[in-house]
């Protein structure tokens, strides 16, 4: 808090508030109204969070599932190589990988994407405020990120409604 106040006085248009604790993790949550003083326009970050969905593996695990997925041993180096390569330690499933390995409909997949990203970025959203001590309704910016699948509406339209935060939320 002392820093977080010697930081405010120090930019102008910036409040000496103390705010809640600062955490660098990669959820967030972003405001105009973090400081009470600031006019600026300016968005900022007023907190972050983190959610993971709750199926762990690690990367020799992932390996060895890939190897069932990829039917060639050249498609399997190939794929032992991309998972070395990218030194990702632990990969996050929102179902357990025998589940996912099951041929499913497109639907059927679907739908669980939906399910599990809005139940994960409504969970990590909430956590986010908390951290900075806001309500709902004083955030004007939503940044929602996947490589994972595709929501019509978007993900961050089902969180505006799912967590009351004003109609004029900008969606990222």
């Amino acid at each position: 808090p002392a820093e977080r106040r010697r930081v405010h006085a120090e930019r102008p248009g910036d409040c000496t508030s103390q705010h809640g604790d600062k955490d660098s993790t990669d959820g967030i949550a972003r405001t105009r109204t973090a400081c009470c003083n600031d006019l600026s326009g300016m968005a900022r970050i007023a907190a972050t969070a983190t959610a993971v969905p709750e199926y762990r593996l690690d990367r020799e695990t992932y390996k060895r599932y890939c190897a069932l997925v990829f039917a060639t041993p050249p498609q399997q180096r190939a794929a032992r190589r991309i998972i070395d390569n990218t030194k990702i330690d632990a990969r996050y499933l929102v179902l357990p990988p025998e589940r996912l390995l099951t041929p499913r409909p497109l639907q059927e997949k679907s739908a669980d994407y939906a399910t599990y990203a809005r139940r994960l970025g409504e969970h990590v959203g909430r956590r986010a405020l908390d951290r900075a001590h806001l309500a709902a309704q004083a955030i004007d910016l939503i940044i929602t990120t996947s490589c994972t699948g595709v929501m019509i509406p978007s993900l961050d339209a089902y969180l505006v409604e799912q967590m009351h935060l004003r109609r004029d939320v900008v969606g990222l």
